[in-house]
């Protein structure tokens, strides 16, 4: 009886370690597949299979034998894996009437209508053209979901620019003004049931004249954003499972950042001749700062002793992530 016993247990360990391995190998083939872009699917609908936990604890309450077990397990992540690509380019997507945008916009055709008292535009680019001596303060508030967002300097204010994979998301931008200051609100997703093998390319042109606030909201993307060509004086991101890499300049001397991020990996890259100022609250994330030395104040200089020329601060609240800041 008692090596019977032992030898059940063997059998249960073994079964455990074989499906943790399928497990791991599975999340590693996917991760190569997206890499390679060989599959585009959204990471953040991970966030909405949690369901399959729940199967998984069931299955390991099941008064049945561990081979039986491990074909079930194996058979639910299968399973969450169909889940997570229908997810990814059909329903967490949708653009219909009712869910995706509010009851003001509608989408026909794949294009989004934008009803303003300031403007109508019917397209997937647009374009707001100032003339420099009116730019003041513009506060950028940009939505975008699942593609690769690259920030680059631009002839007009704002403009998502036309590449080859534009016919495959919609865009809605509209410009208001509020004493003085110029307020563009813009949300970039994918079209219903956009290619598998297509990766989204969001290029972002700013101009560099006026002075930018700017709070962007990025799930499931992948991010280049490279502001050190811009006067940015506050920026705020919210990132959930995305990648983050941003590098700020030197033309502005206060600058305010606030980074909430869920289960994502960010970078930030300040100059060297920027004092900064580190604000942090983490839960099960990991961060790190390179290239900069910490002061007695608590504020952090190049390791190199450059005089500054302006301050950076910065706020992070990281859940399951992991945080960078570099100096440059």
């Amino acid at each position: 009886m008692f090596i019977k016993k032992n030898l059940n247990n063997e059998i249960n360990m073994k079964n455990k370690s074989v499906f943790t391995a399928i497990v791991l190998i599975t999340i590693g083939v996917l991760c190569l597949l997206q890499l390679f872009e060989v599959v585009n699917f959204s990471w953040w609908a991970v966030l909405r299979l949690w369901p399959l936990l729940l199967i998984w604890i069931g299955l390991k309450c099941l008064p049945i034998k561990e081979p039986w077990k491990l074909t079930l397990k194996v058979f639910t992540l299968l399973f969450g894996i169909f889940l997570l690509f229908y997810y990814s380019h059909h329903s967490f997507f949708h653009c219909s009437k009712t869910r995706c945008f509010p009851s003001k916009f509608k989408c026909k055709n794949n294009h989004v209508i934008k009803h303003s008292e300031i403007e109508t535009q019917e397209s997937r680019v647009f374009y707001i053209n100032e003339k420099d001596s009116i730019y003041g303060i513009t506060k950028l508030n940009l939505k975008a979901s699942a593609g690769k967002l690259t920030f680059t300097p631009g002839n007009s204010l704002f403009s998502i620019e036309n590449n080859e994979t534009s016919q495959y998301f919609t865009s809605i931008v509209d410009k208001t003004s509020n004493d003085g200051k110029n307020i563009i609100n813009a949300t970039i997703t994918p079209i219903k049931n956009f290619p598998n093998n297509r990766t989204l390319h969001y290029d972002i042109l700013l101009s560099e004249a006026p002075v930018w606030e700017m709070e962007l909201e990025l799930n499931a993307t992948a991010n280049q954003i490279d502001l050190s060509v811009f006067k940015v004086k506050e920026l705020q991101i919210e990132s959930n499972a995305s990648s983050v890499d941003v590098k700020l300049g030197n033309l502005y001397p206060d600058i305010d950042v606030s980074i909430e991020s869920a289960a994502s990996s960010v970078k930030i890259s300040i100059p060297k001749n920027m004092r900064c100022f580190i604000n942090r609250d983490n839960v099960l994330s990991s961060m790190k700062v390179k290239g900069l030395k910490k002061q007695s104040d608590g504020s952090y200089l190049s390791e190199h002793g450059t005089k500054t020329v302006g301050t950076i601060r910065i706020s992070v609240e990281a859940n399951v992530s992991s945080v960078e800041i570099r100096g440059y």
